[in-house]
């Protein structure tokens, strides 16, 4: 398959040039924002991955069980969409660990 000039000239510009994809995670945890873990781990955490992608991945924080119950639901919440993201024990995943 023959290109011209022009076809090639307009792939080489436009390299570079797509629109760079931004994220934003759902991110959800089930200690009150007060909560050690959350003051000096979740919060920060998020804070420095937005700095270091430039903004290109951001969090929507849900704390103290506020998107939905994690003792009973974070396992199917994620699996559902609901959240992209939970911190959760291994209780979660076994009831027969609680």
């Amino acid at each position: 398959m023959s290109r011209t000039f022009s076809e090639v000239s307009l792939g080489v510009a436009s390299i570079g040039k797509t629109e760079e994809k931004s994220w934003t995670i759902k991110f959800h945890y089930e200690q009150p924002t007060t909560a050690p873990l959350a003051v000096y781990g979740f919060e920060p955490w998020a804070k420095a991955v937005e700095k270091v992608t430039k903004g290109r991945v951001k969090f929507q924080i849900f704390p103290g069980d506020s998107l939905f119950k994690t003792k009973t639901d974070a396992v199917e919440a994620i699996k559902a969409g609901i959240a992209d993201v939970a911190f959760l024990y291994a209780w979660a995943f076994s009831p027969s660990l609680t």
